[in-house]
C-alpha cells in the first residue's frame, strides 16, 4: 500500500487535483441545482410570511429559528451531491485510466479531490451563514451570538458527513448509487440506529453525528423553540428541544470525519478497475 508521505512535488499535485475538481463541480449540473435549491429555500423562508401577513421573525431567535432549520438539509444534500461522487466518477468515467498512468500518489489524488468537495460544500453552507445573519439584522437588528459556534458545528457535521460520503464514494462504482446510499445512510439509517439505542436500550448516542446539533448549541433556537410547544412541555415536564454543547458536538464529528476518511483513503489505494 502506497505511504501517507506527502513532498513538495505532491502538495503541488494535490493543489493541482483540487482546482481541477472544484472547477470541475463548479461547471458541472449538480452545482446549479444546489444553489438554485439554496435560493429556493432562502427566498420561501424571506418571501413566504409575509404573503401570508407575516414576517421571518420578530426576535432574533425567531429569525434563527425560521432560517437555520433548513441548514442541516443544506448540509447533508451537499455532501451527498459532491462528496458521494468525488471518487467513484473517475472509475465510472475511465478518467483514471489516464490520471493513474501519470507520475501522481493516489494519496495526493485523494486529499485534493476530498479538500476540493469539503471547501466548496462549506463556501455554500458560510453563505447561507451569512444571509441568515444579513436578514437577521435587517428585521431585528441584532442576531444571536451563537452564531459562531453553530457554525463550527455545521462545519465539523459537513466535514464527517463528507467523510462518509467520500468512504460510499470509495467503494462503489457508480456515481448515482453512491448518492442514493449517501442520502440513506445519513438521512435514515444512522438517525434510525440512533433512535433506537435511544428508545430501546436507553442510550445516551452522543457519540452519534447529529446534524440536529448545529442548531442545539444555540440558546436562542432551543429556548424559541420550546416557547412554540408551551403546552406541550407543561404535560410532559420536560423541554422539547435541549441544548447540546457545541463542543461536544464538534468533537464527534471530527472524529467520525477523520476515521472515515482515513478508511475511505485506504479503500481509494485497493481499488482496481
Amino acid at each position: 500500500m502506497e505511504g501517507f508521505y506527502i513532498e513538495r512535488d505532491d502538495l503541488r499535485q494535490t493543489y493541482v487535483v483540487a482546482k481541477n475538481e472544484t472547477y470541475k463541480f463548479v461547471k458541472g449540473k449538480r452545482f446549479l441545482v444546489y444553489i438554485a435549491l439554496m435560493a429556493v429555500i432562502f427566498c420561501l423562508v424571506t418571501l413566504l410570511p409575509y404573503a401570508l401577513g407575516d414576517n421571518p421573525g420578530e426576535t432574533k431567535g425567531e429569525v434563527i429559528t425560521n432560517y437555520l432549520m433548513f441548514v442541516d438539509g443544506l448540509a447533508l444534500i451537499a455532501a451527498a451531491l459532491f462528496a458521494s461522487i468525488t471518487l467513484v466518477s473517475e472509475y465510472e468515467e475511465r478518467t483514471a485510466l489516464i490520471l493513474f498512468t501519470r507520475p501522481i500518489k493516489k494519496t495526493a489524488i485523494f486529499i485534493g479531490k476530498f479538500v476540493a468537495c469539503f471547501a466548496l460544500e462549506a463556501a455554500m453552507v458560510i453563505v447561507y451563514y451569512l444571509l441568515t445573519v444579513g436578514m437577521s439584522f435587517a428585521l431585528v437588528g441584532d442576531v444571536s451570538s451563537n452564531i459562531p459556534q453553530s457554525l463550527g458545528v455545521a462545519m465539523t457535521y459537513l466535514f464527517a458527513a463528507s467523510g462518509i460520503a467520500v468512504l460510499i464514494s470509495a467503494l462503489l462504482k457508480k456515481s448515482g448509487v453512491a448518492t442514493v446510499m449517501t442520502f440513506l445512510i445519513l438521512l435514515v439509517i444512522i438517525p434510525l440506529i440512533s433512535q433506537v439505542m435511544q428508545s430501546v436500550g436507553g442510550i445516551d448516542t452522543w457519540f452519534i453525528i447529529d446534524s440536529n446539533h448545529m442548531l442545539h448549541c444555540i440558546p436562542d433556537y432551543v429556548e424559541t423553540v420550546n416557547n412554540s410547544f408551551g403546552d406541550i412541555i407543561s404535560e410532559m415536564g420536560v423541554d422539547f428541544v435541549k441544548y447540546v454543547p457545541p463542543g461536544r458536538s464538534a468533537l464527534v464529528g471530527i472524529t467520525w470525519g477523520v476515521v472515515s476518511c482515513v478508511a475511505a483513503w485506504g479503500a481509494f489505494l485497493k481499488k482496481e478497475f
